[in-house]
C-alpha cells in the first residue's frame, strides 16, 4: 500500500467511526497526536483497532481509545498492547477485561518492562479464554500489588497455583488472587503453594468455607495465617510485658488486642488513655518492650491528662475538647486549622511530644534511651519524605543520649527535656519548629514510616482523658473517683470466676482454679494486683532496677524468679 492509500484509508477509517460514534470519532482524533510519530502504517493499524474494538462493543472501544494515549507514553510504542487489545475480540461482553488492561498498562509497562508486559498480557488472555470473569479479575488487580516488588516471576508464583484449583475445584481467580496476594507479602512466596492446597482440602469439604477461607474472610483461614505471622507475639508474652510495665511504672495497665491486621500496614502499640491496644505481632521482642513502655510513659506522664489536654485545646483556640459518644476526646479539630498540612504539623507535634515523654522514662529507666537509639539505628531508612522525619527523630534521640550538647537543630526541644515540661509546652514548641522547619509535606499513607522503632502516632485513637491521683486519698490507682471511665469492656469485672482469654493472653499460668486460690479476686487484673503487690512487687522493684533493665527480657525473668520465690515463702 503507498503512502497516498494509506493516507486514505486512515480518513475513511476514521469517516467510519464518525459515522458510529460522534464520541469516540472526537477521542480518537485527540489521541492521533501521540500515536502519528510511529507513521503512518501504525497509525492505520491503530484507528482500526480503535474502529473494531468500538463495534464490537462500546464500552470496550471507549475504554482502548481514551487509554491509548498514557499506554503509548509509557511503553514507547503502539503494536504491541494495540495487538494485545484486539484478542479481547473473540469475548462477547469483555469491556471490564479490556479497561482493566488498559489501566494497567503503564504499569505494567514501567514494573515489569517489554518482556515482563508480554508474559503479564498472555496470562491475563489466557484467563479470559478460560473463565471471563477471572480474566477481569486478573486485569483489574494492580500491576504493582500483583508483582509485589518480584517482577514478572512474582506474577507468574502467585498466579500459577491457581490452574489447578480452578481445572480441579472450579475455583475462580478473582476469589483466590487477594488472598494469594496477601499471604505472598506477609509470610513470603514459598507460603502461597502450601496455603493454596489447605485451601483446596477446605473447599473439597465445603465450597462456601472454601471461599471464605481463600478470600481470607474465615476464622480458620485467618488463624492458619496468624500462627504463621513472623516476629514477636503478644498475646503469648502478656505476663512479660504486664511485669516490664509494673515494675516500672508502678501501674497494671489493660494490655488489649489491637485492631490490627496483617493487611493494615506496619503495626503499633496504641493507647485509647484508659488500655494499650497491641498487634497481634511486632517485629522482635526488643521492639514490642520499647513500644509498650513508651506508649504507657504517655500515660504516666499525662500526655492524656484532663487538665493538660483542655489547656491544649484552649492553646489551639479551643475552649474545649469535642467529646464523641463514649465521652472520648477526638484529636481531628487540634489539628484541623492546618489544614492541608495537617499531617506534617501532626507528626512534629508526635515528635516534640515523643521527645518528652522519653525523655521522663530514660531519668526512670536506665539503659532506656540508648536501646531506643540502637534499634533506630538497625532499622532500615524508609523512603520518600518519610525518611527525612525518620532521620530527624533519630539524631534528636541521639542527642538525647549523648546528654544534649549545644546544637542548633535540636536546642528548640530543650525545654521538653525538663521533669517540668508538659504537653501544652510540645504543643507550642511543634508550633515553633512548624514555622520554621524545612521538612516536607507528608500524606497519611506515608506517615506509618516516620516513625522510629517503639514510637507511634499518638492521635490514633480518640481517648479518655485521665485524671491524676491524689495520692494520699486514693494510693496507686490512676482515675480520680469522680472520673468514671466509660469503657466496659476493657474494666476487669469483680464477679467473673475466670481469667478472660483475652485479657491473660491464654497463659496456662493465669488459668488458675478458685478453690486452689481462695485468697485471690477473680479477673485478670485483680490476680495480678494482689500476687504482685503482697509478695513480688517490693522484690520486682529493687532488682530490676538494679538491673538497669538489662537486655533479652532480664527484668521480667527476675520478676518470674521473684513470683516463685514469694509463692514457696508462703506455702
Amino acid at each position: 500500500m503507498t503512502d497516498l492509500e494509506t493516507l486514505a484509508a486512515i480518513q475513511q477509517a476514521l469517516v467510519d467511526l464518525e459515522q458510529i460514534s460522534f464520541v469516540a470519532h472526537r477521542d480518537t482524533q485527540a489521541a492521533l497526536s501521540v500515536i502519528q510519530p510511529y507513521g503512518d502504517d501504525v497509525v492505520l493499524e491503530w484507528v482500526l483497532a480503535c474502529k473494531a474494538l468500538f463495534a464490537h462493543d462500546r464500552d470496550a472501544g471507549k475504554a482502548f481509545i481514551r487509554g491509548s494515549e498514557v499506554a503509548c507514553l509509557a511503553s514507547q510504542s503502539v503494536l504491541p498492547w494495540t495487538h494485545q487489545a484486539l484478542k479481547f475480540l473473540a469475548w462477547r461482553g469483555s469491556w471490564k477485561a479490556v479497561d482493566g488492561f488498559m489501566n494497567q498498562l503503564p504499569d505494567a509497562y514501567n514494573s515489569l518492562g517489554a518482556e515482563g508486559e508480554e508474559r503479564w498480557a498472555a496470562l491475563g488472555l489466557d484467563w479470559c479464554e478460560r473463565h471471563l470473569d477471572s480474566g477481569v479479575a486478573y486485569f483489574r488487580c494492580p500491576v504493582l500489588e500483583l508483582e509485589g516488588g518480584h517482577g514478572i516471576a512474582g506474577i507468574e508464583e502467585v498466579v500459577l497455583p491457581s490452574l489447578e484449583l480452578f481445572t480441579k475445584r472450579r475455583l475462580a481467580l478473582g476469589t483466590y488472587l487477594c488472598g494469594a496476594i496477601r499471604v505472598r507479602n506477609l509470610l513470603g512466596i514459598d507460603a502461597v503453594l502450601p496455603w493454596a492446597k489447605r485451601g483446596a482440602d477446605i473447599l473439597q469439604a465445603g465450597r462456601l468455607r472454601g471461599e471464605a477461607f481463600f478470600k481470607l474472610e474465615s476464622e480458620e483461614s485467618m488463624s492458619l495465617l496468624l500462627e504463621n505471622l513472623p516476629g514477636f507475639r503478644t498475646p503469648e508474652h502478656q505476663r512479660l510485658l504486664q511485669l516490664v510495665l509494673y515494675a516500672w511504672f508502678s501501674e497494671t495497665f489493660d494490655l488489649l488486642e489491637g485492631n490490627w491486621s496483617p493487611d493494615k500496614g506496619r503495626a503499633f502499640v496504641e493507647t485509647d488513655g484508659a488500655a494499650l491496644y497491641l498487634p497481634i505481632a511486632l517485629p522482635s521482642r526488643e521492639e514490642a518492650i520499647l513500644a509498650i513502655m513508651h506508649t504507657a510513659g504517655h500515660l504516666a506522664f499525662y500526655s492524656y491528662e484532663r487538665r493538660y489536654i483542655e489547656a491544649l485545646f484552649r492553646e489551639a483556640g479551643r475552649e474545649h475538647p469535642p467529646l464523641d459518644e463514649q465521652q472520648r476526646i477526638t484529636w481531628r479539630p487540634l489539628f484541623a486549622a492546618y489544614g492541608e498540612d495537617m499531617i506534617r504539623f501532626q507528626l512534629i507535634f508526635d515528635l516534640c511530644e515523643d521527645t518528652r515523654v522519653d525523655a521522663r522514662i530514660g531519668a526512670t529507666v536506665p539503659n532506656y534511651l540508648a536501646r531506643l537509639q540502637a534499634a533506630a539505628d538497625a532499622a532500615p531508612l524508609p523512603e520518600g519524605v518519610a525518611a527525612s522525619y525518620f532521620k530527624w527523630a533519630r539524631q534528636a534521640l541521639r542527642w538525647m543520649v549523648e546528654g544534649a550538647p549545644v546544637h542548633v537543630d535540636f536546642d528548640a526541644l530543650r525545654p521538653l527535656l525538663s521533669a517540668q515540661a508538659t504537653v501544652i509546652d510540645a504543643f507550642k514548641i511543634a508550633n515553633e519548629i512548624y514555622k520554621n522547619s524545612t521538612l516536607p509535606a507528608i500524606s497519611l499513607v506515608e506517615r506509618e514510616f516516620a516513625f522510629i522503632p517503639g514510637r507511634s502516632p499518638n492521635a490514633a485513637r480518640p481517648v479518655y482523658p485521665r485524671r491524676a491521683l491524689e495520692q494520699a486519698e486514693f494510693g496507686t490507682g490512676m482515675e480520680d473517683k469522680d472520673d468514671v471511665v466509660k469503657h466496659d469492656d476493657i474494666k476487669p469485672n469483680p464477679e467473673q470466676k475466670q481469667i478472660p482469654k483475652h485479657a491473660a493472653g491464654e497463659d496456662p499460668d493465669f488459668d488458675i482454679p478458685r478453690k486452689k486460690q481462695p485468697d485471690q479476686a477473680a479477673g485478670s487484673g485483680s490476680v495480678f494486683r494482689n500476687r504482685l503487690m503482697s509478695w513480688v512487687m517490693p522484690r520486682v522493684l529493687n532488682t530490676a532496677r538494679k538491673a538497669s533493665l538489662m537486655p533479652n527480657g532480664t527484668i521480667a525473668i527476675i520478676a518470674i524468679s521473684a513470683i516463685g520465690h514469694g509463692s514457696r515463702k508462703r506455702s
